[in-house]
């Protein structure tokens, strides 16, 4: 590994408790977290940062304009190329939001509350995008019954809608607990690692997203020793594993621990070098058929719902997607108007 050197974005007191993700459509790395004012109230403000080998950049912070947050949540919902965060208010309520990037500048668009008036915690990583039913599944607790929450979330261009709250841990399980981290697969589940409250182990659970719902399962203990602090957790695409690590709280040592979560990996036939796409057919046919096909420089007249001027990738399953796929990054080509697409790279 090498490191590249530390730059500030923020040269004062930056809150501890901030989120970022990874912009995979503009290649851009969105911190969103709070900077304190007055009597300890912290304002959201977001930056963009731009890699350049193991450099980054930061363009200037941005101001949501919301005052007295905290704790603070995002990912990336790569079918709509925006952010998605989620933060505390200054009467402790939760609250959902998305972020459009353009250059270093960030748009703040209208978010929306998903948990009545119950006082909320939620951490860097209990958010996630769950790439195989494109959704976003937030999990929090909910400190008015000591739950571990969880609700899923519809992107729409900029806008959100919200699913059924859902219960992952009761109280009585150990959720009452501010210590808990959630990813996305290709299986298609979404693993829940957390800190049990009544006992201090790790403890793991695998969330199904079906619709606008999620119900958890497969409820296993990682360590029988008592962990402190939030457990990270990361995906590995090339091993379909996810590993978490945490500390001890007596030894105050590093651990992980890997896990393969169960479900189903869909593969494709597409090509994955990013350079075999010839072009869209122009009619559905049967297999070994010939087709004519609307090859670079053309334009196909058969598609919808488009968005003119929006460059469009071939997704595994042969249909267009406004990001690239996980396994080729195949541009489509460049919608001309809902219906009309030109080939092109």
């Amino acid at each position: 590994v090498t490191f590249g050197t530390p730059v500030a974005f923020n040269s004062a007191n930056t809150h501890y408790r901030g989120t970022c993700y990874y912009d995979s459509t503009n290649k851009k790395v969105v911190w969103i977290g709070g900077l304190p004012e007055q009597f300890a109230n912290f304002r959201m403000k977001g930056v963009v940062g731009t890699v350049s080998g193991t450099s980054i950049s930061f363009g200037s912070l941005q101001d949501s304009g919301v005052a007295s947050t905290d704790y603070y949540s995002s990912a990336y919902d790569s079918s709509n190329s925006v952010g998605v965060y989620a933060r505390q208010n200054s009467t402790y309520d939760g609250y959902i939001g998305t972020v459009s990037v353009s250059g270093t500048t960030m748009t703040w668009n209208t978010p929306v509350n998903f948990n009545g008036t119950d006082n909320v915690v939620q951490q860097f990583d209990s958010m996630t995008y769950d790439s195989v039913n494109k959704k976003i599944v937030h999990t929090f607790k909910d400190s008015s019954n000591g739950k571990l929450m969880a609700i899923v979330a519809t992107v729409n261009g900029t806008s959100l809608s919200l699913g059924t709250l859902v219960e992952a841990v009761s109280n009585g399980n150990g959720g009452n607990t501010n210590y808990f981290s959630v990813v996305g697969t290709l299986q298609g589940v979404v693993p829940l690692v957390y800190r049990d409250d009544s006992n201090g182990y790790l403890k793991y659970l695998q969330g199904t997203v079906s619709g606008t719902s999620i119900s958890f399962a497969g409820g296993v203990t990682l360590d029988s020793t008592n962990i402190e602090n939030v457990p990270a957790i990361a995906y590995n695409s090339n091993n379909y594993g996810i590993v978490t690590s945490y500390s001890d709280s007596s030894t105050h040592d590093l651990w992980a621990v890997a896990v393969t979560p169960s479900g189903t990996i869909t593969t494709t036939n597409m090509p994955t070098d990013g350079e075999s796409y010839l072009g869209i057919a122009t009619k559905t046919v049967a297999d070994n058929a010939q087709v004519e096909v609307t090859t670079m420089g053309q334009i196909d007249v058969q598609q919808s719902g488009l968005t003119a001027g929006q460059k469009y990738f071939v997704q595994d399953d042969g249909s267009l997607g406004t990001s690239a796929s996980s396994t080729a990054t195949m541009v489509a080509g460049k919608a001309l108007s809902a219906t009309k697409l030109l080939i092109s790279e």
